[in-house]
């Protein structure tokens, strides 16, 4: 089966045969249906074609048929420009059978199509039917107009044939309408265009045409030479258009004085059909041979029955026959001295000249007319074609500045990523290292030093966090994963948190509890982690004074506010709050952070379809509110406590440490040594388990680093679990933006710890396990 495209070049291969070769259309129509996907606009095609081909061969029977098939899939497929093509063919069958009205009905719902929406040879055939119905119904001004916007497409399609048919085409209604001048024109572009498909019927068309233009304006040498050229291949001229072109043949050789060979093309121009249908042309010629000849007697006799006969009926006669016919007519009464009648014929011939002349200007100005609408519709598409193209050139440069734009943000994510992992890992064993040394000491000066040294860590660490959901943000690897939680018993534990770690004397922390319970359906990590952003920013504005935490109605939903008394914040920076990077005048310490944490906030609560604002001015203190719809609030969960889950956290448990860093490894087995847990340590599963076998030691817990030397931590868990069961609970810790998403992807029942990790929220977990963990 042919491609899409050697399809198509074969559908125009069809509609160009029609005016090279049309007895090859019916094989190309074969082509095109064996070609074609069934039931598909090709397949349409093919049998457009093959009526087009039995429709050459007069058997319209048959091109019925497949005008049928070829609607039934037009229509299936609402195809506008096969459907049009169909009532183009539909018009041709109406102006055959004379129905005027009906056939003007389906060329005007084909003019409603905007040209695009059609290719220039269905174009080319829709106006080829328009001149069809206005030659059929003797409009010659909408003939000619139908022409010139055909001869407009023909230029498009560019196909020396298809030109050259309608430009001659075009030329002969100019001579019809005695614009003789233009008509020349317009018939030697277009029999130049012929020549090298001498005798195809395209050239037979062009030079009858130009033949009719020669012989308008007597040019008797080339009309002769002309004239002996088609009469050598007369046999092969279509046999519908013999009749008048032997006319035309008599009529150039009768302005040569060839008397004899113009009453030989005379007489068999009568017989080549069965039915005449251009006898007012043939009784000019006639009449006029006879005159040469002297022949008055028969001039008269001949003149007078057409007269008889068409006399009254001028308007369906050609002003131009009309006036040869009285010309000749007056000469003839002349020579036979009847004046009075020569007379009366000069009259007429008077008015049918009066009338040529204005047919001539008529088809001139129609031409001009044509001419103008041509060429402001050519500038009004080259107008869109510029807007367009501009278009497009302003499209091409936004899609590269966004390209750049991409890769400019990939860029600063993996950079973002890889410098918090890496800032991570030092300062991760040096909060625990920190947190050692105070729990070793009882120097008051030795363990300011090292609250201090913890704060330090905490403020790097608060940086390093925002750093890593920036960079997941950006990467798009946050996915909410909702979950039915208690929002009072979350806030009651940060609070609880935050309050054991305040340093400043008179600062105080509350959380305004609700009577009723409040649950909410979202991603309960998420919402901490904005309640903690919002929560540590106020125990870091808030100076000496109050932290408040409350749970308000709103509307159908709630509203969590943290109110704090400090500086506030000016109406200017309050538009700039939630941007990255931003930090308000008052933070003046650079331990203060990056200015990430409200930027995160504001994406974490779009992304769980929440709200967030503020409400402060300056010496007034601010409150943040999160704002949670009423769909997402929820019942309390069925659930059965263990009572394992509340063993105290001071209890000794076997807890095995994995971590490729000797200093992260010893500094963490350090401080789980110190809080009374039994530790085995190791840089890999594999040395991990040769430790334990040796200690004869079975953990209760694991605490993983999730790099491990250039691969991640996932298979030396999987091989813990093997040997140790798989109900060994495990917490990864790592500074990667990925790492979480790896591990639930792998694991759905291991925790995470961001680096550096708090040795709060470490015990908390440790304190979280199972009794039989």
């Amino acid at each position: 089966m042919a491609c899409a495209l050697e399809t198509q070049e074969l559908i125009r291969e069809a509609w160009a045969a029609q005016f090279r070769e049309p007895s090859s259309i019916d094989a190309l129509a074969r082509t095109i249906l064996r070609a074609a996907v069934v039931g598909s606009e090709d397949e349409g095609w093919g049998h457009v074609h093959r009526s087009f081909a039995f429709r050459f061969a007069q058997d319209m029977e048959r091109a019925m048929e497949q005008v049928a098939k070829a609607e039934a899939i037009f229509a299936a497929l609402k195809s506008t420009a096969g459907l049009a093509t169909i009532r183009d063919v539909r018009v041709r069958q109406l102006c055959s059978a004379g129905d005027e009205t009906g056939a003007r009905a389906l060329l005007e719902e084909n003019l409603k199509i905007a040209p695009r929406e059609r290719d220039a040879w269905q174009r080319l055939y829709s106006w080829y039917g328009a001149f069809a119905v206005a030659d059929r119904f003797s409009k010659p001004n909408d003939a000619l107009r139908a022409l010139h916007r055909a001869a407009s497409v023909a230029r498009e399609i560019d196909d020396p044939a298809v030109m050259a048919n309608t430009l001659s085409m075009l030329g002969g209604k100019h001579a019809e309408s005695n614009n003789f001048k233009l008509a020349l024109q317009i018939c030697k572009e277009a029999f130049r265009l012929a020549k090298p498909l001498r005798p195809q019927q395209t050239w037979q068309v062009a030079a009858l045409n130009l033949l009719a233009t020669l012989n308008g304006i007597n040019d008797a040498p080339a009309a002769c030479e002309l004239a002996d050229e088609l009469t050598a291949v007369d046999e092969s001229i279509f046999p519908t258009i013999r009749e008048q072109s032997n006319i035309l043949y008599a009529v150039a050789y009768l302005i040569s004085g060839n008397l004899g060979a113009a009453q030989r093309a005379l007489d068999l121009s009568c017989t080549v059909v069965d039915q005449r249908n251009h006898i007012t042309e043939w009784t000019a010629a006639q009449i006029e041979v006879l005159v040469a000849r002297g022949d008055f007697e028969s001039a008269h006799s001949l003149s007078t029955r057409w007269m008889n006969d068409r006399g009254d009926t001028a308007q369906f006669v050609s002003p131009a026959d009309a006036l040869r016919i009285y010309r000749a007519s007056a000469r003839v009464c002349e020579s036979m001295g009847d004046f009075e009648a020569a007379l009366a014929h000069e009259r007429a011939a008077s008015r049918y000249h009066d009338s040529t002349l204005g047919q001539a200007a008529t088809s001139d100005r129609i031409a001009l007319e044509i001419e103008f609408d041509l060429d402001r519709e050519r500038a009004a598409r080259d107008d869109a074609d510029r807007k367009r193209a501009e278009s497009e050139a302003e499209r091409a440069r936004l899609d590269e500045l966004n390209h750049k734009l991409d890769a400019a943000l990939q860029t600063r994510t993996r950079f973002l990523a890889a410098a918090s992992h890496d800032l991570r890992q030092p300062a991760h064993a040096l909060a625990l290292y920190a947190a050692a040394l105070e729990h070793e000491t009882s120097r008051p000066a030795l363990v300011d030093l090292s609250k201090r040294m913890r704060a330090t860590v905490g403020s790097l660490s608060n940086m390093f966090d925002g750093l890593l959901e920036l960079a997941r943000l950006d990467a798009g690897a946050v996915q909410p994963q909702p979950d039915v939680f208690d929002l009072q018993e979350l806030l009651s534990r940060l609070c609880s948190e935050y309050g054991d770690r305040l340093s400043r004397p008179g600062l105080l922390l509350k959380f305004r509890r609700r009577s009723s319970d409040v649950f909410l359906q979202s991603d309960a990590t998420l919402v901490e982690r904005i309640l903690r952003n919002l929560i540590s920013n106020a125990v870091k504005y808030a100076g000496n004074g109050n932290i408040l935490i409350a749970i308000r109605m709103r509307g159908d939903g709630v509203a969590i506010e943290v109110r704090d008394s400090g500086p506030g914040i000016s109406t200017s920076e309050q538009r700039h709050v939630f941007d990255e990077f931003f930090r308000a005048a008052s933070a003046d310490d650079r331990r203060d952070g990056l200015g990430l944490g409200l930027s995160i906030v504001e994406r974490f609560t779009r992304l769980l379809g929440m709200e967030i604002s503020l409400c402060s001015a300056p010496g007034r203190g601010s409150t943040f509110s999160l704002i949670v719809p009423g769909a997402m609030l929820g019942a309390r969960p069925l659930v059965t406590v263990d009572a394992g889950l509340q063993r105290a956290a001071l209890e000794s448990r076997h807890i095995a440490v994995i971590d490729d860093d000797s200093d992260a490894r010893e500094s963490m087995a350090l401080l789980l040594r110190q809080w009374g847990h039994v530790c085995v340590t190791g840089a890999s599963a594999a040395a991990l388990q040769t430790e334990s076998e040796q200690q004869r030691f079975s953990p209760d817990a694991l605490i993983c680093d999730f790099q491990l030397d250039g691969r991640t931590a996932l298979d030396d868990i999987a091989a813990l679990r093997r040997s140790f069961g798989n109900a060994l609970p495990v917490v990864v810790i790592s500074g990667s933006h990925d790492a979480q998403a790896a591990v639930e992807a792998r694991f759905s029942d291991v925790a995470f710890l961001s680096k550096p990790v708090r040795p709060l929220r470490l015990k908390s977990w440790i304190s979280s396990l199972s009794s039989d963990a």
